[in-house]
């Protein structure tokens, strides 16, 4: 830093109460009020070199009493012009300088009033000295916040400006000025190159608008990465805002001012506002603690929301540490917020789903997707052991990674266990709850023998995890854990009901499979505050009194081939307890034949030709059969597992015994669509039209899956579906609704497409009981079904 040294006279002035003298054998003859502080000085010694006194004062030689108090810097800055006029030694430095020469260009000291003035004098120390400095101009120019008007007019803060900024733009190796510099691991002294931010500490000194011009007029040069602005906004957040990363926070910040506050929060929306727009600008620890701050001083709306668009952007890039934020709500017991760890989710998974990446980047594209699920899992593993935190909390958040981000399952399990350890008082409810979110078949063997042996685990839990692992080991090799095709229908369909519902909601794999076109297609948007809609299918089971239902009465009516029907009697021996009875391993379809055009029998009896007629098939979704395809087994290893484990019908394994002391059959049920039933909550039933029409809609999405070989794309169907507006047909069967036709039975009709109320009933058996007031509706519908298939 620079001085200028004027005078030589030694400082006589003195305070007298609230009066300012100088020591003098010559009587007072002037005083000058500024403020509260009255100043007794000499006439000959100010007026030869003050324009304004020479003004102000009269020709007598009387004493004469002046009013000051609009001089700029105060009686500090007047006490300074008036030592130089005494000739009194002053030392002038960046500090100083402005009110000095702001007061004396207030008293006109210039050098129309005499040659060599104090103003001359104070400008050439500006231009010579402060300018050619780094610190003396940064110095100078933080002062100008006391008094910006003057300094505006005078020009004092844009020459400061401009010198700053030439010497930023400086290449470094041309750097000779001294300049701070504290990084750790930096050794000036050591170092022969100057670093290419060596200029940011410095300037963090300044006001947060003086900073924003240096910022601005830096970056409109294009001669920086953003990367070095980014530094910068680093270093000043550093300087000037709180660090909430340290214990007691919350106590700390209620009991600051409100104007403390209010600065802080006016410097972050400042920064949040500079940030340049390239990615990888600040880093995301960086962002993530910007973020965590905007909510700690409350800040606006628009701030918090582009802080989380900014943090989503390099989500991938961040640490399970970096997204541990206190939590300052005062209702919440639990030491991190999740829920500013969701938004930050959502926001990466919006951002994921508008991006197109090019073939070159689907790869890298899915690379990030993983790493994101990895860290989501990883950060419920630490909040897992606050021994405050809800288990809703924690499965809100899991259930915000959709099924691409996380192929395996052992982090979450790793997370749930934790959860467990640290929470042994949970109920058995929340248990349940909490553990819906794990799918066990995307365990690891090592993982998923833990999980066998786990205690704490629900029941339920543990059995499906062996019920998989003896399942895998019966196969000899590992299944597909994202293939729905993959599912072993012929064991699955020994589960009951209640096991279904405990279960919960499935998600579904990325494989998506289409409904056959003789079945209601069910389609399930999950209510979720994330916008990525999940399609669910049901679980395919098959209840054994479902099954006897459907055999008995494909026997009753008829079945066309010798050797189905030598099957199918084989599947009723086995029902009834037969012994040696032996099941197809070809899944079996239950249909029924309907009468055709030329008079064929409706119980489907062959023609003179021998070969059966073709016939519509009705196939009835009912306990939870999503696609159209049954299976059956028996005295397979998943069987005898699932006996030994009490997931029979009868709850103590499935007996046959007391089946066979029947000597009569009962009179067999008639069949039922049971779609609703099966239903969860917030589930709808679809035709095919539809189904098709909403998986063509999000195909296009489904594409960038296709870099992973295990996940497939979803092929439309080309077979079976009659229609091409699916609303018109929705409306053309809605009257229906109004004589008791549930969903599930609108869809069939919609899917089959009868052509006559006749062939309705018999295809759907549900309706016989109202077959008399569905007649005259049926034809309508019918004949406006016909319309829309014609336009098609």
């Amino acid at each position: 830093m620079k001085f200028m040294k004027l005078g030589t006279r030694p400082d006589t002035f003195y305070t007298e109460e609230a009066t300012r003298t100088v020591t003098s054998d010559t009587p007072t003859d002037l005083i000058l009020r500024i403020n509260n502080i009255n100043y007794l000085l000499h006439k000959f010694a100010l007026l030869p070199k003050c324009g304004l006194l020479q003004q102000l004062c009269p020709t007598d030689d009387g004493e004469i009493t002046i009013d000051l108090h609009d001089i700029p810097g105060g009686e500090e800055a007047f006490e300074l012009c008036a030592k130089y006029c005494y000739g009194i030694t002053i030392n002038f430095s960046a500090y100083n300088f402005l009110p000095a020469f702001c007061a004396a260009k207030f008293l006109r000291m210039t050098e129309a009033v005499e040659k060599g003035n104090f103003v001359l004098k104070l400008e050439a120390f500006f231009h010579s000295c402060i300018l050619e400095g780094w610190k003396d101009s940064i110095i100078t120019l933080q002062t100008t916040i006391k008094l910006p008007e003057w300094s505006e007019s005078l020009g004092i803060a844009r020459r400061c400006m401009d010198s700053i900024v030439e010497k930023i733009l400086t290449p470094p190796p041309k750097v000779t000025w001294s300049y701070t510099y504290t990084r750790p691991g930096y050794d000036k002294k050591h170092r022969q190159s100057v670093p290419r931010d060596w200029w940011t500490e410095d300037i963090s000194d300044l006001d947060i608008d003086l900073f924003r011009y240096i910022i601005v007029a830096v970056r409109s040069t294009n001669t920086f990465p953003s990367q070095l602005i980014g530094e910068a906004l680093h270093v000043y957040a550093s300087r000037w805002l709180p660090d909430t990363t340290g214990t007691g926070t919350i106590e700390s910040a209620a009991s600051q001012p409100e104007e403390i506050t209010v600065k802080n929060r006016r410097i972050l929306e400042a920064i949040v506002s500079m940030i340049p727009a390239e990615r990888g600008s600040l880093s995301i620890n960086f962002l993530l603690r910007l973020l965590s701050l905007a909510n700690y001083l409350g800040s606006s709306p628009l701030t918090k929301t582009e802080l989380v668009r900014r943090s989503s952007q390099q989500l991938e890039e961040a640490t399970a540490s970096d997204l541990l934020f206190p939590s300052y709500s005062t209702s919440d017991q639990h030491l991190h917020d999740v829920e500013l760890v969701r938004s930050v989710l959502e926001s990466f998974w919006v951002l994921w789903r508008r991006q197109a990446p090019g073939p070159s980047e689907k790869g890298e594209s899915m690379r990030s997707v993983r790493k994101v699920g990895k860290l989501i899992d990883s950060y419920l593993q630490v909040i897992s052991k606050d021994v405050n935190m809800p288990a809703s909390k924690v499965v809100s958040l899991a259930e915000c990674l959709p099924d691409v981000a996380r192929p395996l399952h052992d982090d979450l399990y790793k997370a749930i266990n934790i959860y467990l350890k640290e929470h042994p008082d949970l109920s058995k409810a929340d248990k349940k709850f909490l553990c819906r979110i794990l799918d066990c078949q995307k365990l690891s063997p090592e993982v998923r023998a833990h999980a066998v042996k786990n205690e704490r685990l629900p029941l339920r839990t543990v059995v499906q995890a062996l019920f998989f692992d003896q399942e895998k080991t019966a196969r000899g090799a590992t299944t597909p854990h994202n293939s729905l095709a993959s599912y072993d229908t012929t064991t699955r369909g020994k589960e009951t009901l209640a096991a279904r519902e405990d279960q919960g909601k499935q998600k579904l794999s990325p494989e998506v499979r289409f409904p056959r076109a003789d079945g209601p297609t069910i389609f399930v948007t999950e209510t979720s505050t994330t916008d990525h809609p999940r399609i669910m299918q049901p679980d395919i089971k098959l209840p054994r009194e479902l099954e006897r239902k459907l055999v008995m009465r494909e026997t009753e009516e008829g079945v066309e081939s010798s050797e189905k029907a030598k099957d199918l009697q084989k599947l009723v021996m086995a029902e009834k307890g037969g012994k040696g009875s032996s099941v197809p391993s070809k899944a079996v379809k239950s249909s029924l034949k309907s009468a055709t055009s030329n008079g064929a029998s409706a119980k489907g009896k062959d023609d003179s030709s021998g070969k059966p007629k073709k016939g519509r098939k009705v196939q009835f979704d009912s306990e939870g059969l999503g696609d159209g395809i049954f299976g059956f087994s028996s005295g397979g290893k998943a069987d005898s597992l699932l006996n030994k484990l009490n997931l029979g019908k009868g709850g103590k394994g499935d007996k046959t015994g007391k089946a066979a002391k029947s000597s009569a059959p009962k009179e067999p049920l008639p069949l039922e669509l049971r779609v609703e039933q099966e239903l969860p909550k917030h589930a709808k039933c679809l035709m095919d039209c539809e189904a098709t029409e909403i998986l063509q809609g999000i195909q296009e999405q489904m594409v960038i899956l296709s870099e992973d070989p295990t996940i497939k794309i979803p092929v439309m169907p080309k077979n079976g579906i009659h229609y091409a507006d699916p609303a018109s047909v929705r409306r053309a069967l809605e009257p229906l609704t109004r004589y008791g036709v549930t969903e599930g039975e609108i869809c069939v009709i919609g899917n089959v497409c009868p052509e006559t109320p006749d062939e309705v009933f018999a295809l759907v058996p549900s309706l016989k009981a109202k077959k008399s007031k569905l007649a005259e509706p049926l034809k309508d519908v019918l004949a406006e079904l016909v319309k829309l298939k014609k336009a098609t």
